[in-house]
């Protein structure tokens, strides 16, 4: 099996190696130089690191354990006597004096080995110490000053060869850096939507920079800074939430997007600016703004224990993968932007074509009541909402009623008597004018009131018609947190070019529930089709009522009786059957002539009507022969009901006028129940005539009715 390690790792591994080794050469060198030409005994170098710790890296002719030894108790103290006296090219501690207060370990080695000098001599270049040389005599050695400028100048070379090392190491950081750069930065290019984008920038972070933590920012809606992706631990918490990420108030993230700069927190606990933590001791931050052009898309946040662990090329690092992890997260939502806007035309031209069949099913529709129902069921293809209303105008008092909703009153989301004034109060502006109105992230509170409306809908509303805002409008009255928003679009429905009602749609939610101009679009078109399907099933409900209806008296015809019998037979529910007949109204035909006998019969009609109940129906038999049927009525009802219109029959009459005071117009009703009286519509009709016959025999009988049971 192949290592796993890449080709240019292995090669970066090599070249490690052979640094490492050419420079422990040259330590060497330096050392064996040392010991000849200032006739030591021993020599050794500790390099300085950055955090002024030293660290032994080359020695000659002297054990470890006296490296050892001094490394505990002499190194530290040369250390910081070279720091008093930076500029002393050597420290001697002679340990030939026994007053020398040397600690007592360091004696016994010096005893053991018979060291009586021990010098320490400054590795350095121009503004900085790199480390110390120690020289080691096992007998006298008076240092002249040759030997102080011999010592210097091989320190030197020692300082020079960790200066190169460290600036060989900073060259070979940057080029692995900018190469993990660009492999991340084409793993990036790959991705195509922003989540997966911030979590992969923050997996694979500590590639660039070293880092116990990394969070990614991103703005959101409302332009604040909010965690997007997260990893490492946080104060003990293994990948947290998100929103436990965030902070009020002014935040580390928030200053460095303002200010498009990147920003080094060498120690977060003196930060009064607030960040999660993400340990309980010091932490060091480094911050970067990834920004396009002018335009910061985020911040990315890195963190390690500890004090001061970034520095400049850390920064630098970071923020170029900054600009690249910012193009890629604009390509990402370019991308999302073109598939949102390739979805909504699919889905435009997807509510144009359904627009087409449901036109096709209402116009062929002839039932008004059925059409709005067909509104109701199929608006919601076109156009989704959350609530909808269908108003109807009463033409004569102008009053506007809710004649169908959608969900129903009463649940979950239904009309209530808030939701219905505020419905009102827009159906009443729209229904005045005539005008389609789309009005998104009104309040309440917003179209409340009749006589406020006119000003409240300034500069809220996306209008058809004249006077109406522009299509970018929105509320521009503030609404508290706690008030509910909504977005509503109201588009007349007309019949012969007549404003009659109006369909409301209705999406709760603010900014986010919002309706496009398509969807206003697409309501006024669905409204227009459904207008027309209206007027053609009520042009059709007013040629079908007058053809079942009787012209003089309005009752509903012989025919309209038949059908209306047959229906009831066939649904198996107990009803009566009372046949009418006008007593002496040949004679009243005669003496007053025609057209007193077409008034006469038209009064009749009203009092039937009056006299009946709620569900019963009245029609005009034919002549002065009327016909009633009772709806789950027994022959006690029906005898009831009888009573009841034989009394208003007389009344209606004689408070007419119609004839003369004296006319003496009154009923004879015959009544057979079903199925006690007749199973079927043909003998139930021969019955009532049976007792309507036997009752106009009675000639002398006060109570002019008859049961023919």
């Amino acid at each position: 099996m192949d290592d796993p390690q890449t080709s240019s790792e292995r090669h970066e591994l090599l070249d490690s190696e052979t640094e490492r080794a050419s420079r422990q050469r040259l330590f060497d060198e330096v050392l064996a130089s040392v010991e000849l030409v200032l006739v030591a005994d021993g020599a050794a170098f500790w390099r300085e690191e950055p955090d002024h710790s030293l660290v032994l890296t080359a020695s000659r002719s002297l054990p470890h354990y006296v490296l050892d030894a001094f490394d505990r108790h002499v190194t530290g103290p040369l250390q910081s006597i070279m720091q008093r006296w930076p500029e002393s090219p050597l420290v001697a501690v002679p340990l030939n004096d026994p007053d020398n207060p040397i600690a007592e370990e360091i004696r016994q080695v010096t005893e053991k080995e018979a060291i009586v000098g021990l010098a320490g001599v400054p590795c350095r270049v121009p503004g900085e110490t790199l480390g110390m040389l120690v020289v080691v005599h096992r007998r006298p050695h008076p240092w002249t000053v040759r030997d102080l400028g011999l010592a210097t100048g091989l320190a030197g070379q020692l300082a020079t060869a960790m200066q190169n090392a460290r600036l060989f190491q900073s060259v070979r950081s940057l080029a692995n850096r900018l190469a993990g750069i660009h492999e991340l930065s084409l793993r990036l290019a790959q991705l195509r939507d922003a989540p997966t984008i911030a979590q992969t920038i923050v997996a694979e972070i500590g590639r660039l920079v070293d880092c116990d933590t990394a969070r990614l920012y991103c703005a959101d809606a409302e332009g604040v800074l909010r965690p997007v992706a997260a990893s490492g631990t946080f104060i003990g918490i293994e990948s947290p939430p998100l929103e436990a990420l965030s902070r009020p108030g002014e935040t580390l993230p928030a200053w460095v997007a303002k200010r498009n700069e990147p920003l080094i927190i060498p120690d977060a606990t003196h930060e009064r600016r607030s960040i999660f933590r993400s340990t309980f001791g010091p932490e060091s931050l480094l911050l970067v703004p990834l920004s396009y052009g002018d335009e910061v898309q985020g911040v990315l946040v890195v963190s390690r224990a500890g004090a001061d662990r970034y520095d400049a090329e850390d920064e630098r690092a970071l923020s170029v993968f900054g600009r690249y992890a910012a193009q890629a997260i604009v390509n990402a939502r370019n991308i999302d932007e073109l598939e949102r806007q390739h979805a909504q035309m699919e889905r435009q031209l997807a509510a144009e074509r359904r627009l087409l069949e449901i036109s096709e099913q209402l116009v062929s529709t002839l039932d008004p009541r059925r059409v709005l129902e067909q509104i109701a069921d199929t608006i919601g293809d076109v156009v989704s909402y959350d609530r909808l209303t269908i108003f109807r105008q009463d033409p004569a008092t102008g009053a506007i009623e809710p004649v169908l909703a959608r969900p129903e009153p009463g649940e979950a989301g239904g009309i209530t008597t808030a939701r219905t004034s505020l419905d009102e109060g827009l159906t009443s502006w729209v229904l005045g004018r005539g005008d389609a109105v789309c009005a998104n992230d009104i309040s309440e509170k917003t179209l409340a009131g009749g006589t406020q409306l006119d000003a409240a809908l300034t500069g809220t509303l996306r209008g058809s018609g004249p006077g109406a805002a522009g299509p970018d409008a929105t509320s521009a009255r503030p609404h508290s947190p706690d008030e509910e928003t909504e977005n509503i679009i109201v588009v007349p429905l007309r019949v012969h070019g007549a404003v009659v009602g109006s369909l409301n749609l209705i999406r709760v939610g603010g900014a986010g529930a919002a309706f496009s101009e398509h969807e206003f679009e697409m309501g006024k078109l669905f409204a227009s089709q459904a207008s027309l399907a209206l007027q053609n099933a009520e042009a059709h409900v007013t040629v079908a009522t007058r053809a079942d209806l009787d012209a003089l008296t309005g009752l509903r015809n012989h025919g309209t009786f038949q059908r209306d019998l047959a229906t009831l037979v066939d649904a198996g529910d107990q009803f009566s059957l009372l046949m009418l007949d006008l007593d002496f109204f040949k004679a009243f035909n005669d003496t007053f002539g025609h057209p007193a006998g077409d008034a006469l019969l038209v009064t009749v009609a009203g009092a039937l009507m009056g006299a009946i109940r709620q569900n019963d129906q009245a029609y005009r038999y034919g002549g002065d022969e009327f016909a009633l049927l009772l709806r789950g009525a027994s022959g006690k009802v029906a005898e009831e009901v009888a009573a009841r219109v034989r009394t208003a029959v007389r009344e209606a009459v004689l408070g007419s006028g119609i004839g003369s005071v004296e006319t003496a117009i009154s009923a004879s009703v015959g009544c057979a129940s079903w199925p006690l009286d007749g199973p079927d519509k043909a003998s139930l009709v021969q019955a009532a005539d049976a007792a309507l016959y036997r009752v106009k025999r009675m000639r002398n009988e006060p109570e002019r009715f008859v049961r023919a049971s």
